[in-house]
């Protein structure tokens, strides 16, 4: 009885381990996330106002000559710009759901292994 409860007290201390382990990554990586975030969303402001004076100089340009293509241009180059700022933060976040999905399935595989090799207290003394 006592060998048991002892193993099962040690695996429960290495979960609670990997869990404080995890737990620490994850807010590692919710840290570098807010900041990525913050920079994206500072490029995206200034892509926007850039994109607001233009389209207020478009609305006042006649509709015909180099300088209103050039400006259509310019708006179309800043808009993509701002799109791919956005897009920028996709694959971490992707990353972010994919890595907390995998815990999940460790943290179920590992207390399945548990059951089964009998971890679990032993109360009938």
């Amino acid at each position: 009885h006592y060998h048991n409860e002892l193993s099962y007290l040690q695996a429960l201390v290495e979960r609670i381990q990997a869990k404080r382990l995890r737990l620490d990554w994850i807010h590692a990586e919710q840290a570098r996330l807010a900041e990525r975030l913050e920079v994206v969303d500072g490029l995206c402001k200034a892509d926007t106002e850039s994109i607001v004076a233009l389209e207020d100089e478009i609305a006042v340009c006649p509709l015909h000559g180099s300088h209103w293509e050039w400006i259509a241009d310019k708006h179309q180059v800043l808009k993509k710009r701002a799109e791919a700022h956005a897009e920028a933060m996709t694959p971490s976040l992707e990353e972010y759901i994919a890595e907390a999905r995998r815990i999940v399935d460790e943290e179920k595989a590992a207390a399945a292994a548990a059951k089964a090799e009998g971890l679990e207290p032993n109360t009938s003394n």
